[in-house]
């Protein structure tokens, strides 16, 4: 399955067959909470199907996808998929823990109310995926960066949270809006993003 997402966001730190989904050009529109506007693309299975209303014969235009530098493909499994909308990550370590400093003593904490064997199971190239307005609230670093000591390379959502992307974006750390996402895979499924090619692709269908 290849998936085409909505807005591509790269790192500038150090922390670190098939039918591909069509680009809709005229998709650009304000994200909520008066982010910046997201390009919406289209979702096509390899069968042709897809969400939305573009079936197997609707033709496909391909834009260049816009980066500022080459980067490394983004591959690995779906660690999490957190299905709630507007999802506060501070619940990723908990609200009571929020001032720990110790990134290994946080990385032991994270996800422990929702999966006890979470830090166990991950391993490095992981990636997570959100929904609607991920990071909503008032975010703070220690979730993520605790999540990057276990190996979390990135982030995939429906959308996100503007004041979690700039600041998620200012340390470095991979995001991509698709739109879908949460349909299209499952967790612990195999899957590659593809920054040249502007496309999600679950490996594991």
């Amino acid at each position: 399955v290849v998936v085409g997402w909505g807005l591509l966001l790269w790192p500038h730190g150090d922390e670190g067959g098939r039918q591909a989904g069509s680009f809709d050009r005229n998709a650009e529109r304000q994200g909520p909470h008066g982010q910046p506007g997201f390009r919406d693309i289209s979702v096509q299975r390899g069968n042709g199907g897809g969400l939305g209303d573009r079936g197997p014969d609707r033709r496909s235009a391909e834009v260049p996808v816009r980066s500022a530098m080459s980067l490394k493909n983004l591959k690995g499994r779906v660690a999490f998929i957190f299905e709630e909308d507007d999802f506060d990550i501070d619940q990723i370590v908990g609200v009571k823990n929020i001032k720990i400093q110790d990134v290994d003593e946080l990385a032991a904490l994270a996800m422990s109310s929702y999966d006890p064997d979470f830090a166990k199971s991950v391993k490095p190239g992981d990636i997570i995926v959100g929904g609607h307005n991920f990071g909503y609230g008032h975010p703070h670093y220690p979730p993520m960066k605790a999540l990057r000591r276990l190996g979390i390379t990135g982030v995939i959502a429906e959308s996100f949270s503007p004041g979690y992307w700039r600041g998620e974006i200012s340390m470095g750390f991979p995001q991509a809006s698709c739109p879908g996402i949460r349909k299209l895979v499952e967790r612990w499924d195999e899957i590659e993003v593809d920054w040249d090619a502007g496309v999600i692709r679950n490996l594991a269908k």
